[in-house]
């Protein structure tokens, strides 16, 4: 089984078996920007590209039951890849959602003519929209 070496943020170096590495990023016991070696490779590398699977997220499907081109998935669910056309990355993302205008505009309507029922917007998943967020680049798609 490889040994892998894992250079902590305060200069700390650390050593995990393949399989105990995985686990502790996928729980996020370590960050996904921490330096990884091991022999054969040539340099240290971010763990997020090494084990990409590890930081895998489930993919909500959108109000239509559509997912977003951006992204590919697995059958099971899973984000396995995005390509980001500002950087050129390829790997797992994070997915976010923000409100939208649609949401916005319903929420102040609400709020003029029933302002009890202004919170029906922020529940309804049609009043957000969803991005992808690039862990190299911070570009939102």
């Amino acid at each position: 089984m490889k040994q892998f070496r894992v250079a902590l943020d305060s200069g700390e170096t650390l050593t995990y078996s393949e399989s105990e590495l995985e686990e502790a990023l996928r729980h996020g016991r370590l960050a996904d920007s921490v330096l990884v070696w091991c022999e054969g490779m040539a340099d240290w590398k971010p763990a997020i590209e090494v084990f990409p699977a590890a930081f895998a997220l489930p993919v909500p499907a959108s109000a239509d039951g559509e997912h977003d081109p951006y992204l590919s998935y697995h059958s099971t669910g899973l984000v396995a890849s995005a390509a980001c056309p500002v950087c050129g990355y390829t790997g797992p993302v994070q997915l976010k959602r923000a409100f939208n205008t649609t949401g916005v505009i319903i929420l102040v309507i609400l709020l003029v003519m029933c302002w009890i029922l202004f919170w029906i917007p922020l529940v309804i998943d049609s009043c957000y929209d969803r991005y992808a967020v690039c862990p190299r680049c911070r570009c939102r798609r």
